[in-house]
């Protein structure tokens, strides 16, 4: 995803407010710390790993982060690492409490947003999934019961969040679609593939063929010769021929949002 298409003015506003937001509750935490003698945990516990010191250079470092992602919102990814490094905190000496799991999530996400997974997506993916799966499993340490209440806690938070995400991307797949005037019905063509669909949607966006051929592993004139396959299938005679009766279309797969998950899918965790 493009910098110059996710930053933009209202989403910019959007992370200082978030980043003040949080830079409150730190100096908050930070306060009862010293003002209150309050400690971060509520674990006294020797299981525990992660001492009030250790929290307190923590929250100076996520002050730090904070303050500069209010004048420089384009650095939000780093919102993103300060939530996986708390949520591995409250997961490695708080079981019961299930602002982990969703500082996780947060932190994820935020990685996914700005472009983090688009390289070695799949690596990246399956080691933040081990990360997680051993920061679950390190509870076991506080004893069986309290493990089976946490795993089961966190089982419940996890479907309500996938619930969410799910409601909210077809909500906006809904808007998306029945916003489209103009569209590319892929389900019209029957020689056309998902593959064939996704280089379209490549060109609509005004990619150059080295790129794609670089994206795909595949040499210029293969992706020429493909194209040129395409374009004899959609009735057109070339890339600008193309462009001049399909520019500004978006590409659907018949009645379906199958095609723009996919896409999504594929943007976010593309492998090279």
């Amino acid at each position: 995803m493009e910098s110059n298409k996710l930053f933009t003015k209202s989403f910019k506003n959007f992370i200082r407010f978030v980043s003040l937001f949080a830079l409150s509750v730190v100096i908050f935490r930070v306060i009862e710390l010293f003002v209150f003698n309050c400690t971060f945990y509520n674990h006294s516990d020797k299981n525990c790993f992660i001492s009030d010191t250790a929290m307190f250079f923590i929250y100076l470092i996520d002050a730090f982060v904070l303050i500069l992602l209010i004048f420089t919102p384009t650095k939000f990814i780093l919102f993103g690492i300060i939530s996986i490094i708390h949520s591995i905190t409250i997961l490695i000496d708080q079981p019961e409490n299930n602002i982990g799991i969703l500082l996780f999530y947060t932190g994820i996400l935020v990685l996914a947003l700005t472009g983090f997974f688009q390289k070695k997506g799949k690596i990246k993916t399956i080691i933040f999934t081990l990360l997680f799966q051993i920061l679950i499993f390190s509870e076991i340490r506080f004893g069986k019961q309290s493990f089976l209440l946490s795993i089961y806690s966190k089982l419940i938070i996890f479907f309500i969040i996938n619930l969410i995400l799910f409601f909210s991307v077809q909500l906006c797949l809904d808007k998306l679609i029945f916003t489209y005037n103009k569209v590319i019905d892929i389900s019209t063509f029957p020689d056309l593939t998902i593959r064939d669909a996704e280089w379209i949607e490549l060109i609509l966006r005004e990619t150059k063929y080295e790129t794609i051929a670089r994206k795909y592993n595949l040499s210029e004139g293969t992706v020429k010769n493909n194209f040129a396959r395409i374009f004899r299938i959609l009735n057109v005679s070339d890339r600008i021929h193309f462009l001049s009766v399909y520019g500004g279309c978006k590409v659907i797969y018949g009645n379906t949002k199958h095609i723009k998950v996919s896409t999504f899918l594929r943007d976010v965790y593309w492998t090279k």
